[in-house]
């Protein structure tokens, strides 16, 4: 009778998003502390805007630069071998087509930093904010 071809809505909501996790600071001669970075891995995440009421409120000015990511509160895919996220705050984040092809640096092309993470029953929620180069 009718002829509907299934479709599935959810195909392109996933984004590359590389993230660098941050390692322990290093100090040069002047006593300077130098941030170090992990070299970046490759997610798939659905990264969107922040809209709710809520958020903006938590966030305050801040969140017109911000996006957030919801994940599965998954062990296997997003916790290491101690059960710990494998992400933290202020590791960075290529967000929005950026990459970080060509870096001398690892870090140095990122756009966003982790600025939050909220673990809930079963997503976690991951809070970007823009870095202003």
């Amino acid at each position: 009778m009718y002829n509907v071809n299934p479709t599935n809505i959810f195909k392109n909501i996933y984004k590359k998003c590389y993230i660098s996790s941050k390692l322990p600071s290093t100090f040069d001669n002047d006593n300077n502390e130098i941030p170090v970075y992990d070299i970046p891995k490759l997610y798939m995440l659905n990264t969107m805007s922040i809209t709710s009421d809520s958020e903006i409120k938590a966030f305050g000015e801040v969140s017109l630069n911000m996006k957030k990511a919801t994940i599965p509160n998954d062990i296997s895919k997003y916790k290491n071998n101690k059960s710990e996220l494998i992400f933290k705050e202020f590791d960075k984040a290529y967000l929005d087509g950026a990459s970080p092809t060509g870096e001398t640096i690892n870090g140095e092309n990122s756009n966003y930093i982790i600025k939050a993470i909220q673990i809930q029953n079963t997503i976690i929620q991951i809070y970007f904010e823009k870095e202003i180069k």
